[in-house]
């Protein structure tokens, strides 16, 4: 089924995904308000331009609220919401782990979004109660349904001190749900393999060492 809105947002995150590529030939570099955590790129605004043009060409009468400015009718109650460049840090550093996210809200929620990454020519689509797709192939849930059997993917980008003790906290938690995925016989023949041995409080030490690792 063919949805206005849903096409209009794939085709918007697209645009952003090649303004950003094309931006990478003559990269400008800026920080926000000295905050050494959060920058801006000439990317970022040369994404937000061509996101912003496919939807207003498509809805001059929609409100579009950016990462990097607001554009068309701002008493609209059809918002599109924009990151022009969602991973700006790991795009500057050449880390290929970027992308552009364009999602449209009404006053009874999201209707439908699309984020685009470019570098695999992949786009994700999701429309309210029809599902989501990638570059229209449909997506489902994992199967797996425990913690320490899944894949854990954590971030955390801030300077504060408070956010970051927090966010400490919880990787740790994480990491101790997450690594005892494996059998006891297989982690134990890993250490070994590896140079270690067991001790008798439970913890393993390196060769003949005496700490405790």
């Amino acid at each position: 089924m063919r949805h206005r809105e849903l096409e209009v947002a794939v085709a918007a995150a697209r645009a952003g995904g090649r303004a950003v590529l094309d931006s990478r030939r003559r990269l400008e570099i800026a920080r926000k308000d000295d905050d050494r955590a959060n920058i801006v790129t000439s990317a970022d605004l040369a994404s937000q331009a061509a996101v912003t043009a496919v939807i207003t060409e498509a809805f001059p009468r929609h409100a579009i609220v950016g990462e990097e400015g607001t554009a068309g009718s701002t008493g609209s109650d059809e918002v599109w919401y924009v990151d022009p460049l969602d991973g700006t840090t790991n795009y500057v550093h050449g880390v290929p782990f970027w992308c552009v996210s364009v999602a449209l809200h009404r006053p009874d929620g999201v209707v439908c979004g699309a984020v685009c990454d470019p570098l695999r020519d992949e786009v994700y689509a999701a429309l309210r109660g029809g599902g989501a797709t990638c570059n229209d192939v449909p997506l489902s849930v994992s199967v797996v349904d425990r913690l320490d059997r899944a894949l854990l993917v954590a971030m955390a980008q801030s300077d504060d001190p408070a956010v970051i003790h927090e966010y400490v906290v919880l990787y740790e938690r994480l990491l101790n749900v997450a690594r005892t995925w494996a059998h006891p016989r297989w982690r134990s023949a890993w250490w070994r393999r590896a140079g270690w041995r067991p001790t008798s409080n439970g913890t393993w030490i390196r060769g003949t060492s005496s700490r405790a690792r």
